[in-house]
């Protein structure tokens, strides 16, 4: 029985061993059998041709007289006496010219040809399946007189080596219950041993018993594999009764620390309840705070708008009365009247500035990031104080590229860099620059630097905030607020920025107001792949990340996951149509401020125009394209 090779594996050791010695007998076995048979053959066949070649040579010798005298009869005679030898077919004499002289045939009628003697070897036999054949020269003193050829057939040959194989075989067989008597005998030497290990393995493994012992008088491998298995028993059972030793020990630790636990806990307990009455008080400190502090910024808010209404109004009487006034330039009622006004505008500008500290703080101001030119809205700044610079001798100069970009919300960022820039006029003397620029490395910020005073160090960590007065008098006496440089850091902070100063006393200062890197992305949506390519072509110049939809659903799709600075979109779509996917973005928070330009192939249509801007359009295009009409309407949002 052929065992597969998990039954093999699950066999005892004994009767792994057992078949193991028993196949490698019978291989051993086989291979000598085989190779007996294989030498027996070539014996054999060697012997039949040695024989063969010898009744040729006597045949030859007996035929030489005959055919030196022309006697066929007696050559006949001489070849049929070869028919007496068991296997003979037949035989032939030749003349020396190769002619039939006297032939010999077992089978009559044996239809196969004579072989064509020819001149050469002395002597030379084949072998063709089931025949033998020699062909050899008859020669006298040195002369040839003719040639004999005899034929034998393999019969007795094939009975010789069958009877080899038979006596092999019956050999083999009674051979193989002794080898596998010899395995059984000879596979206790080893697995006794094995066994005997087995057993008391089970026995420690059922029992936990480590004083067992397996007994051996082996000085083998297995006999170190004894001692080693109880050497390790031993090393346990030491072990074991350390460990009791030590669990006793342990037990008597946790009673004492139990008990001091249990102590421990109640005080526990106790300082709990008092934690939590105290982080009560602290939760109800922290809300009456935060309540404080919406009272105190709404308390604000409301006085510095009664106040400024007030102010206002008074602001515009003194400067109708200096228009009225019939005061001399240089007149006492002239200067009176020009501090008074100054003193007032200084106060609506700090009542101002409180009033959007206020409205950022709780959340009134929103911060509308967009895409604007960093030195268009440098401009501006730049032209509100540039009567200031000019009455005090300072140049302000705008160095920011053209096309440099930012992230940002414009009026709230203008805010930030005229408070710098003004900061800068009033500590820069006559003669002094103010310049904005982009710092090198760093295009997502914008700076301002002055040829001022400077800043001492100690003072430079104090400017933003709001519970220090770090403002000071100007080169030229001019007052400020003290609330330019917190206002302008908590707009910053707003978007996620912040403003960090470089300066040295009597050189000047730098502020820089860093930005975070924003990657401009664009969803096109339509429904004709040619389409979308052409616009993503048109837009390769300007960097952008481009994003794709085939109508307004999939671009809704993907709006659930981001936001992106601009959508252009088609409106004769299948699913959603450029209408619907507008009224669905304005309605949506996230997408309330995206900028959309509509493009449509239908043409200059006045009423789609129309209906483009009411559902909340930003611009529109017509198709096809043109990239200088295009681009420009792109650029205004990125």
């Amino acid at each position: 029985m052929i065992l597969d090779s998990q039954r093999l594996r699950d066999l005892s050791v004994k009767w792994k061993f057992t078949l193991v010695s028993f196949g490698i007998t019978v291989v051993v076995l086989l291979i000598v059998a085989v190779a007996f048979v294989a030498v027996n053959t070539v014996h054999l066949q060697s012997a039949l041709v040695e024989s063969l070649k010898q009744d040729a040579e006597v045949t030859g010798k007996n035929c030489a007289a005959a055919l030196m005298f022309n006697d066929t009869a007696t050559a006949r005679e001489i070849l049929a006496s070869l028919g007496m030898k068991k296997g003979i077919l037949r035989a032939a004499v030749f003349t020396p010219e190769g002619a039939l002289f006297a032939s010999f045939e077992k089978e009559v009628g044996n239809t196969q040809e004579w072989p064509s003697p020819k001149s050469g070897a002395d002597q030379e036999w084949r072998s063709r399946g089931d025949s033998l054949t020699v062909l050899e020269l008859i020669k006298v003193d040195g002369q040839t007189v003719g040639s004999i050829f005899i034929e034998m057939g393999m019969a007795p040959f094939h009975d010789n080596v069958r009877w080899v194989v038979i006596s092999v075989a019956a050999l083999l067989l009674l051979s193989l219950p002794v080898a596998w008597l010899i395995a059984l005998r000879l596979q206790g030497l080893f697995t006794k041993p094995i066994f005997d290990l087995a057993s008391a393995a089970r026995s420690v493994s059922s029992s936990k018993d480590y004083s067992v012992r397996v007994k051996s008088d082996r000085k083998d491998e297995l006999g170190e594999l004894i001692t080693v298995f109880n050497d390790m028993l031993a090393h346990i059972q030491e072990n074991e009764a350390q460990l009791a030793r030590h669990a006793e020990e342990l037990e008597r630790e946790v009673a004492r620390r139990t008990d001091e636990l249990s102590q421990t806990n109640e005080l526990l307990t106790e300082e709990l309840e008092e934690r939590k009455v105290i982080e009560g008080n602290l939760i109800r400190a922290r809300e009456e705070a935060e309540e404080a502090t919406r009272l105190k910024d709404k308390f604000v808010s409301l006085v510095s708008h009664d106040l400024r209404a007030p102010l206002a109004s008074s602001i515009s009487s003194i400067r109708y009365l200096q228009q009225v006034s019939k005061n001399e330039e240089g007149s006492t009622a002239a200067i009176l009247t020009g501090n008074v006004l100054r003193s007032m505008e200084g106060l609506i500008n700090m009542i101002d500035k409180l009033l959007s500290l206020s409205r950022l703080k709780t959340g009134s101001l929103k911060v509308q990031p967009r895409f604007a030119s960093t030195r268009i809205v440098g401009n501006q700044a730049v032209e509100k104080l540039a009567h200031l610079a000019g009455e005090k001798g300072v140049t302000l100069v705008n160095d920011v590229p053209p096309d440099h970009r930012i992230f940002v919300d414009p009026a709230l960022f203008t805010e930030v860099l005229l408070n710098l820039i003004s900061n800068a006029v009033k500590f820069s003397h006559q003669g002094g620059v103010v310049r904005l620029f982009v710092p090198e490395g760093n295009g997502s910020a914008v700076s301002v630097s002055d040829t001022g005073v400077g800043i001492r160090p100690e003072v430079i960590p104090l400017l933003f905030r709001h519970d220090e007065k770090t403002s000071t008098t100007g080169t030229a006496g001019e007052r400020g607020t003290g609330l330019g440089l917190p206002f302008s850091n908590d707009i910053m902070m707003a978007h996620g920025g912040r403003i960090t100063i470089e300066s040295q006393e009597g050189t000047g200062s730098i502020f820089h107001l860093s930005l975070p890197n924003v990657t401009l992305i664009a969803l096109v949506v339509d429904d004709q792949p040619v389409v979308r390519k052409e616009v993503i072509g048109h837009l390769a110049s300007l960097k952008i990340t481009i994003l794709e939809a085939d109508n307004g659903r999939e671009a809704l799709e993907m709006l659930d996951g981001m936001v992106p600075h601009l959508i252009i979109t088609d409106i004769n779509m299948p699913e959603m149509d450029g209408f619907a996917l507008l009224k669905c973005l304005r309605e949506r928070p996230s997408t309330r401020e995206v900028p959309v330009i509509v493009m449509t192939a239908l043409g200059e249509d006045a009423a789609v125009r129309e209906k483009a801007f009411l559902h909340g359009a930003n611009d529109f295009v017509v198709k096809p394209l043109a990239p200088e009409d295009f681009l420009p309407r792109v650029k205004r949002f990125l």
